[in-house]
């Protein structure tokens, strides 16, 4: 297949991107970042705004509304927001803790729905959010169950920084958690991609168990996640917030297959 693109796209996209990123842009500022021609970034942004995805406020440029629109077909078209909402919202009543579900596209793991729970990580709104696969639980349970091809493939675009919270420094490193999290069927991450914040998540799988299609599971930043890793073995059946994700993401799997 060609890696040809459409150019004009992606230099949309890209001040679509600088204005979300900077929270507003002037025209001149989109301008110099870009080392565009002045009739260039105003054709550009004057189209973008017909379209509602940017507005003018005084001198600066924001999102526009118009992506809200955007946003919200892309998060109900996941396939499984609509059938796992209830078991999203259940896994946050019996925690007290932020339930999120997560789906791997494009490379970058996305939160495509979050329940509300007593925890102040509820207060943010991370729907929609990307993150890279190997420095949440969430990625990371994902990146442990895809198959081989595609988890290599998600492996070369990792870059490996000794000054990242990511607490894995190394491609053997991860690999070597990878495993541990294949055989325990859950991961965790302590504060790795937002200071404060910890996370533990579990693999959904189809009804046939043979594709991955998300994963599920909560966060905190006020009540301490206990490191689920240490005595594994011995917690196996007692009621720690590994064990009920790992219950619910089974649920959520029943879910699916039309059971209960």
């Amino acid at each position: 297949m060609s890696d040809k693109t459409i150019t004009s796209i992606e230099n949309g996209m890209s001040i679509i991107e600088l204005v979300i990123s900077n929270g507003g842009m002037t025209q001149t500022e989109v301008r110099e970042e870009l080392d565009w021609s002045k009739a260039k970034t105003h054709y550009y942004m004057k189209t973008l705004r017909k379209c509602g995805l940017i507005v003018q406020r005084e001198r600066e440029y924001f999102a526009g509304l118009g992506l809200a629109t955007y946003g919200r077909a892309a998060i109900e078209q996941t396939e499984l927001v609509h059938p796992l909402r209830t078991v999203v919202d259940d896994l946050a009543a019996e925690t007290d803790k932020l339930a999120l579900l997560a789906v791997e596209q494009n490379d970058e793991i996305y939160y495509v729905y979050q329940s509300e729970a007593g925890d102040s990580a509820g207060e943010r709104n991370l729907v929609g959010k990307a993150r890279e696969p190997h420095c949440t639980a969430f990625g990371k349970v994902i990146l442990a169950n895809v198959d081989e091809n595609r988890r290599e493939a998600l492996l070369a675009d990792v870059e490996f920084d000794s000054d990242s919270q990511c607490s894995n420094t190394s491609e053997a490193e991860l690999r070597r958690e990878l495993e541990q999290i294949r055989e325990n069927d859950f991961a965790y991450d302590e504060a790795e991609f937002e200071p404060s914040i910890r996370g533990i998540a579990a693999p959904i799988w189809d009804t046939g168990g043979e594709r991955l299609l998300g994963s599920l599971g909560v966060i905190s930043s006020e009540e301490p996640l206990e490191d689920p890793y240490s005595g594994t073995k011995a917690q196996r059946f007692a009621k720690t917030d590994a064990n009920i994700v790992k219950r619910f993401a089974k649920t959520a799997r029943n879910k699916l297959d039309g059971g209960e």
